[in-house]
């Protein structure tokens, strides 16, 4: 794949393992970095071309830098990330209209519970987790994580990741 193509970070765990960060186009690009020496997990995002907002009624061009990305269900234990509030997604979870909020979109959000929705793209969602800060991964906290399930099927995203 030509370099314009893919970018490249490596982030630490907290027990100082690696973790590769690689930007591909393609369904299996996790599977491809965790090929890559030194690279002990990777997992996947995909940036959904939609906004999170707290109500219908806030104009989508308010949309307090959060972004909406599409997950694996492996990100959490990728990035060594915990649920602060409620749960992460599951099998289940991913194919229905919930979102597990990162810290910063949460605080932006007003959102300091589980069960609560809120307005994604053209459609509600009810938040089912709120994570911790993850400061190695600032992208995670500004986001709204579905599952790539309902975000291929209510939100139009093609499925393919952005960020391994």
């Amino acid at each position: 794949m030509p370099r314009s193509e893919r970018t490249r970070s490596v982030r630490r765990r907290r027990n100082g393992s690696k973790i590769a960060s690689r930007s591909y186009a393609g369904t299996d690009a996790a599977l491809m970095v965790r090929r890559i020496a030194g690279v002990t997990d990777a997992s996947a995002t995909g940036t959904v071309a939609a906004t999170i907002r707290r109500t219908d009624r806030v104009p989508k061009e308010d949309t307090g830098g959060l972004t909406v990305q599409a997950t694996s269900l492996d990100l959490l234990d990728t990035l060594d990330g915990r649920v602060g509030t409620g749960r992460w997604l599951d099998e289940a979870i991913a194919r229905q209209p919930a979102v597990v909020l990162g810290a910063v979109a949460a605080r932006r959000l007003g959102v300091t519970r589980t069960g609560v929705q809120v307005w994604v793209g053209e459609r509600w969602f009810t938040v089912t987790g709120v994570l911790t800060s993850l400061p190695l991964a600032p992208e995670i906290d500004r986001a709204a994580l579905i599952g790539f399930p309902v975000a291929r099927e209510r939100l139009g995203f093609d499925g393919h990741p952005t960020t391994v």
